[in-house]
């Protein structure tokens, strides 16, 4: 008995041993029933769970309200597992103590048996991993915000890769336009220099020669005339490039004879062409009757005349046709010539300013470019068809309008209130050989001329002479401009029409003059057309 007595003994202080380690040990120790109930808990599960009196759970259901949802379905799950293959289970599973702090812990699932082999618990041994896992946290935000840092600095670079990029072909591109507008300026003074070799040369033949005969000297006007335009399309162009930039060129609707336009511009292009191997051609769209248009007459022939002059550079024989048709709103223009053609990698920027291509080296390289924002602004399109050594076409379209007015109508007022006899036109300009080209042109009709040699001398008269019925305003002059004058007359007289004449229109200047009571715009170098236009407007009927 002693000896049985002393086994027990043995036991007995073994299981207290056991015990008192369980209640020491840091690692947390749970005995859960077959059917879930809690039957112990250890010291660290107590301590760590913030749980007061622990016995109040035994012999109850495993206390799973501890658990956040997520963890509380897979640990139900994992007892379901333990108890149905009999295996352990190692998992990590997060739990709430009673103060709802998370805590996170390694536990080890073991189901134990008793001898016949039936499941009598499961032994539940956890290790609290919260610093870990919040230390992993930390390590994974700091990850995230390092990987969101690297794709900042990856969109910064490809950004950086992109601005690079844009940079060098900016480069390119600036050293490019560089060359051309060197090459330009280089041009500038050939494109210059011709038609003024013309102008003074025929001009000084002109004044030497005085047997000419009378068909010489009509031919020498004409190159005389051709020589000016050209001259005149030169700077337009630079001033029109200027207006461009600036946003200041509009565009002017009016009635406009289609027809007589394409043939004045084939009887003024064949002479500037001077190529008796290149046939001008043309072909047109609407019959004589009906070809009155509302349009910008002006802009339309600075198209056409700016496409058949670079046919022209390019077709040594052959033929140059311009011309149009109405398709539905729309008009279309076409200059088609025999030349040597245009290649696909050109014409992808020959609409570029100061661009020339086949290594041309003739003209100021902007008409194209003129001709397509012109176009843009007219409401239209434009674009070329061509392969090299089988000519090229260019076409463009602006929109149709009919005009309401007959073709009649508008010549008779033009001959009809040109011709009157009485009319006083007060002519304010300071240049003296632009005065006598203006009374040259009024007295055909034999107007009264009055000069005025600037703004301040020009108010003066008008406000003591009361015979003046038109102000023909230059807008710079010296004492007082055209602008400031005009401001002088209207605080007096506000219903004599003045018409401002100016070499320069600007958007701005425009505005201002409208303002100060100008009722309209002669744009130098000043043609028998447009003062025809202009009396058509300005002559009163009574006065007929």
């Amino acid at each position: 008995m002693s000896k049985r007595k002393s086994v027990e003994d043995i036991i007995t202080k073994s299981e207290k041993t056991s015990l008192a380690w369980l209640e020491n040990s840091p690692v947390c120790t749970k005995i859960i029933d077959k059917d879930f109930n809690l039957q112990y808990m250890s010291h660290a599960g107590i301590s760590g769970l913030k749980i007061e009196d622990v016995e109040a759970y035994y012999g109850k259901p495993y206390p799973f309200h501890f658990f956040p949802e997520w963890s509380k379905s897979s640990m139900i799950e994992n007892l379901e597992k333990v108890k149905k293959e009999g295996k352990v289970i190692t998992i990590e599973m997060s739990a709430l103590d009673l103060e709802e702090n998370e805590l996170w812990f390694h536990a080890t699932l073991t189901p134990v048996f008793s001898e016949n082999g039936e499941l009598d618990y499961i032994m539940v041994v956890s290790t609290d991993i919260t610093k870990r896992i919040n230390i992993e946290k930390k390590i994974k935000i700091k990850n995230d915000e390092i990987k969101a840092q690297n794709k900042r600095y990856e969109v910064l670079n490809e950004e950086l890769k992109r601005s690079n990029e844009q940079l060098r072909k900016a480069k390119i591109k600036a050293e490019e336009s560089e060359k051309l507008k060197s090459a330009f300026l280089a041009n500038m003074s050939h494109e210059i220099r011709t038609p003024l070799n013309s102008i003074l040369g025929f001009t000084n033949l002109l004044k030497i020669n005085k047997t000419l005969a009378e068909e010489e000297k009509e031919q020498f006007f004409s190159y005389i005339e051709s020589g000016g335009n050209r001259l005149l399309r030169i700077i337009s162009d630079i001033v029109d490039i200027s207006k461009l930039n600036a946003k200041q060129l509009s565009i002017l609707k009016e009635e406009c004879d289609l027809n007589e336009l394409i043939d004045s511009l084939k009887n003024q292009l064949s002479i500037q062409l001077n190529n008796n191997e290149v046939e001008l051609a043309t072909t047109k769209g609407l019959s004589n009757e009906n070809s009155t248009v509302v349009l910008d007459p002006i802009r339309l022939a600075q198209i056409l005349s700016n496409l058949i002059e670079n046919a022209g550079k390019y077709t040594n024989q052959g033929k140059i046709e311009f011309g149009y048709r109405v398709e539905k709103n729309m008009i279309k223009f076409h200059v088609s010539d025999t030349g040597i053609g245009i290649s696909k990698k050109d014409q992808k920027k020959i609409f570029n300013r100061f661009s020339q291509v086949n290594g041309s080296n003739s003209g100021t390289g902007l008409g194209l470019s003129i001709a397509s924002e012109l176009t843009v602004l007219m409401n239209g399109n434009i674009w070329v068809e061509s392969d090299l050594g089988k000519g090229a076409t260019f076409y463009f379209t602006i929109p149709f309008k009919p005009a309401t007015k007959s073709k009649n109508g508008v010549k008779k007022d033009v001959f009809g209130q040109a011709k009157n006899n009485g009319f006083t036109v007060l002519i304010a300009e300071d240049e003296k050989l632009n005065f006598i080209y203006l009374e040259a042109l009024l007295r055909e009709y034999g107007y009264r001329i009055i000069h005025a040699k600037n703004g301040k001398e020009a108010v003066e008269l008008v406000k003591n002479n009361d015979s003046i019925d038109l102000v023909l305003m230059d807008t710079r002059m010296p004492e007082m401009d055209g602008v400031e004058a005009t401001i002088e007359i209207r605080k007096s007289l506000k219903s004599i029409p003045i018409i401002a004449q100016t070499a320069y229109v600007g958007a701005e200047d425009k505005k201002k003059a409208f303002e100060a009571g100008i009722d309209g715009y002669l744009e130098k170098p000043i043609t028998k057309s447009m003062i025809d236009e202009l009396l058509v407007k300005y002559v009163t009927q009574e006065s007929v």
